[in-house]
């Protein structure tokens, strides 16, 4: 995911979590950095927590020998893969 993403992401958070009811600005300065002080340490633990939950992510898709032996036709490689990434509880789209 690329940074304007997960900037678009922390922000909506922020929003739907009520933050900015109680006060906490948005808005930028000059380097795209957060102006208070408050949300630029919250983006920078939502970055690092998000990022480590990603390489957190580890996922057992079957092997290439069930491939080559035709345990799985392509068909069912499809499924037996998609099932496992779900499994992570990761959304698969089509």
């Amino acid at each position: 995911m690329d940074t304007n993403k997960m900037r678009e992401r922390f922000e909506a958070w922020v929003v739907s979590s009520g933050l900015t009811d109680i006060g906490l600005d948005l808005s930028r300065g000059n380097h795209d950095s957060y102006k208070s002080n408050t949300v630029h340490w919250l983006y920078c633990g939502y970055v690092d927590a998000w990022k480590e939950s990603r390489e957190a992510v580890a996922v057992d898709l079957p092997t290439k020998a069930c491939i080559r032996t035709n345990e799985y036709t392509p068909f069912e490689v499809v499924d037996v893969c998609r099932e496992a990434i779900e499994n992570q509880g990761l959304k698969v789209t089509p």
